[in-house]
């Protein structure tokens, strides 16, 4: 008699993206300075900027390594309110993590990270594409008042209509 087999199944995006989160925001706050072996050696780019403003993009560890300990996150605290998982092509995971981060001595700040990741073999992944927005909390009346037309009107916008369907 043989014995059954045991089904291997693949972990799922979700799967992925969240154990990703997890270690990497324990890592941003406890030990930063390592933060930088998350993201692939050579072919990974990091960005990180105000909403609105362009961010330069740095690439590779020790440009990607400088950036972080710049942003001086040792001791800081986040709190995750969402995380978004998608299986992009070739095995990858696109992640989007909103949140707040609390730095040292400053008041939180609203955040929104999009990372890219990339399989290494079945069960490591690294960082291809980071990119790191501080989101401005504005409504559309103060968008408005500010002279940013453009962005109050995306508040308001309609949805698109539907298009026809195509004839058989």
């Amino acid at each position: 008699s043989s014995e059954p087999e045991m089904a291997t199944t693949e972990p799922s995006a979700d799967d992925v993206g969240h154990a990703f989160v997890k270690s990497y925001y324990k890592h941003l706050s406890e030990d930063p300075k390592i933060l930088h072996r998350f993201y692939a050696p050579t072919e990974s780019s990091f960005s990180h900027g105000l909403e609105g403003s362009h961010a330069p993009v740095v690439a590779g560890h020790s440009d990607i390594h400088a950036k972080i300990l710049s942003l001086k996150t040792q001791h800081c605290r986040t709190e995750i309110k969402q995380v978004d998982c998608q299986f992009a092509t070739k095995g990858q995971v696109l992640i989007q993590v909103i949140g707040w981060i609390f730095l040292e001595g400053q008041t939180g700040k609203k955040f929104c990270q999009t990372i890219l990741l990339a399989p290494q073999n079945s069960c490591t992944f690294h960082v291809v594409n980071d990119i790191f927005r501080y989101l401005v909390e504005e409504d559309a009346t103060s968008a408005s008042a500010s002279g940013d037309a453009a962005k109050a009107a995306a508040h308001h916008a309609p949805a698109p209509a539907a298009a026809p369907a195509a004839a058989a």
